[in-house]
């Protein structure tokens, strides 16, 4: 394989052969440059061989040389090839040859790696000393220190150490560097330029991706800039060459003000609205450090364009029916019942804990927990409702949890998102929580725990990160006691507790709700606004409504359309609002509860002309149930 980016410096024959070797066994080809001695005219022949062939990303060489290059290039990796603990030994015992105390040369950088006391014990000599060196003069010095020393012999300083030891009058012996030292150091080059190549690839990656976004990206290192995409160039209508590799402080006060070059320097602040080039902009920065240099990336959203995409993003929501549309305000009512409960869910809604929400139906649970996400951090997020007592049993684990492709008979093709990942940084609220069948609250259990959810069919988690309200009409601990619901589950969605007070505990709200309604329904029937008489408000005021304030609007409702042209007294507006209401007895022959339940259906049913809004809303129930309790054998696809 040939290797242009690695180059090998050789200084001697032996070490050539060497090279060759390493080379071979590696099957590699890099680029072989022979030099011989350590002078500055190598610098001069590298820069012209560099200029016709190339530039190295990494150098492999050794002693004096190593230095020179190193000072010269300082773009380019210098990985030495010194003689190692081996090589050392084996000159060692060649020096021995002149006797027992011998000087041993060696690179500043490595000499800290030597235990002097071991080798001399094994050799058995009465002196060895560390000459320690960082140049070529260095090689020099040492050289004359030893022979001052009174030393038999040195080892070290490659051919420099050899010439200048005959000049002084020192035997000085040349320590070779064998094939295992000099292929440490190969595969070392060879693992930087692998990283350099993937470096390079994912910095080209970056660009190309960074190319295609509407956002600005730039990126400095160490308050350089090192990277701008297109949109950025764009929106400082500058070319490339301006301000690559430009300290920003030195940029053009066009491009860049004094407030954007403080909040780019600045640790406190992680994004920031700022002009640039007379448009605002969402300016956000993250930094890391690296090598002791600090990068930093910034990205440039135009306020505009984030504001048509949060529009395009909050229809899209609502066209799914996943947005919240009550805010606390909507929330009518200056009773201190329901003023405590408001108080307590915006304190809640502060948070970011799963809340339990209670109270009997037409108390406003859900108009609560669309408030709640409304006033909480994850407002610009989805709000997914689902009421867990009007989809089938079979059906409920994969409306929550999704599916895959062929995990079952009538699975869609590609599979299906379920509640949860539609959820996705936003808040599910599960009505009716106490009607969830006890195998599915064991799934739920365990993705609340884990914050991680497997659709029907698949082998991979996904991790959620979502806020669970949830609310229930009935006593949780009745259904904990008789085992029907999960007690460990309840704690985990009882993070916090709001119960809502019934209609009968907030009397003083009565007829001021009742304006309110009156006026929804005769703006929207564009109707003249009914007045309702002392008999009517005293009906009111004095009325149980079982059904709270749900049971209230539907009185108001009605009694709005029925003012056309005559007066209704409220009183008979209550007829028929429910199975039992007085006015209205229907009989049913005696039998089970099942049997009984299904003929009072069927005579509501043929009450009404088979029109089954009209019957579930008669019956207090959803057309949903009104569905399932009409067809018990079928599932809803």
């Amino acid at each position: 394989m040939v290797l242009d980016k690695l180059m090998i410096i050789t200084n001697y024959d032996k070490f050539y052969r060497t090279i060759q070797e390493c080379c071979a066994f590696l099957e590699i080809e890099p680029v072989i440059f022979q030099w011989e001695t350590a002078s500055p005219e190598l610098t001069i022949r590298l820069r012209e061989t560099f200029a016709s062939q190339g530039k190295p990303e990494v150098i492999v060489t050794r002693g004096a040389l190593a230095d020179i290059v190193e000072t010269s290039f300082p773009d380019i990796v210098v990985l030495r090839a010194e003689p190692d603990d081996l090589d050392i030994l084996e000159s060692l015992e060649v020096a021995m040859v002149y006797g027992k105390r011998i000087g041993l040369l060696i690179n500043t950088d490595y000499g800290r790696n030597y235990k002097i006391d071991v080798l001399k014990r094994i050799l058995d000599l009465k002196e060895l000393r560390f000459y320690s060196f960082r140049s070529a003069e260095d090689i020099r010095k040492r050289i004359a220190e030893g022979k001052s020393d009174g030393m038999d012999a040195m080892v070290g300083g490659g051919t420099l150490g050899v010439r200048t030891g005959k000049a002084v009058g020192i035997p000085v012996c040349f320590a070779n560097t064998s094939v295992r030292s000099l292929e440490r150091a190969v595969l070392q080059a060879l693992s930087i330029i692998n990283a350099h190549s993937r470096e390079r690839l994912q910095l080209e990656t970056f660009w190309n991706t960074t190319s295609l976004i509407s956002e600005g990206i730039l990126v400095l290192e160490d308050k350089t800039v090192i990277l701008a995409n297109q949109e950025m160039l764009h929106i400082l209508a500058a070319k490339e060459d301006a301000i690559l590799n430009q300290p920003v402080s030195r940029l053009s006060p066009s491009y860049f003000s004094n407030a954007i070059l403080q909040f780019f320097f600045e640790d406190s602040l992680p994004e920031k609205v700022l002009p640039v080039c007379d448009h605002k902009y969402l300016v956000k920065k993250r930094g890391t450090h690296s090598k002791g240099q600090k990068r930093l990336t910034v990205s440039f959203q135009n306020i505009i364009d984030i504001q048509n995409q949060e529009q395009q993003i909050r229809a899209a929501l609502r066209d799914k029916g996943l947005s919240a549309r009550f805010h606390f305000e909507d929330i009518k009512g200056n009773s201190p019942a329901i003023r405590t409960a408001k108080r307590k869910a915006a304190l809640y809604a502060a948070t970011d804990a799963n809340i339990l929400i209670t109270g009997e139906n037409g108390t406003g649970k859900e108009m609560f927990a669309q408030s709640i996400h409304n006033a909480s951090i994850r407002k610009n997020n989805p709000f997914v409702a689902v009421n867990c007592a009007a989809i089938p049993e079979p059906l409920l684990e994969s409306e929550l949890f999704g599916y895959e492709e062929g995990s079952f008979s009538g699975a869609k093709r590609g599979g299906k998102p379920g509640l949860f990942e539609l959820a996705q940084r936003g808040t599910l609220f599960l009505d009716e929580i106490n009607s969830l069948p006890i195998q599915v609250q064991g799934v739920l259990l365990r993705a609340i725990q884990e914050k991680e959810i497997r659709r029907i069919g698949s082998q991979k988690n996904l991790a959620v990160d979502i806020r669970i309200l949830s609310a229930s009409n009935v006593q949780m601990d009745e259904l904990i006691a008789s085992g029907r619901f999960r007690a460990d589950l309840y704690y985990r969605l009882n993070v916090l507790n709001l119960r809502l007070p019934p209609l009968c505990e907030r009397k003083e709200d009565i007829l001021p709700l009742a304006e309110v309604f009156l006026k929804k329904y005769a703006a929207q029937y564009h109707l003249e606004l009914p007045v309702l008489t002392k008999e009517d408000r005293t009906f009111l005021v004095s009325g149980t409504w079982s059904g709270n304030v749900r049971s209230l609007e539907n009185v108001i409702h009605r009694y709005t359309i029925l003012q056309h042209g005559q007066h209704i007294p409220i009183r008979e507006c209550m007829e028929d609002l429910t199975p039992s209401s007085s006015g209205h007895e229907i009989a049913v022959t005696p039998g089970t509860l099942e049997e009984m339940e299904t003929e009072l259906i069927h005579l509501y049913m043929k009450k009404n002309h088979g029109n089954r809004t009209e019957t579930a809303r008669q019956l207090g129930i959803s057309r949903t149930t009104l569905w399932k309790k009409l067809n018990p054998c079928q599932t809803i696809t």
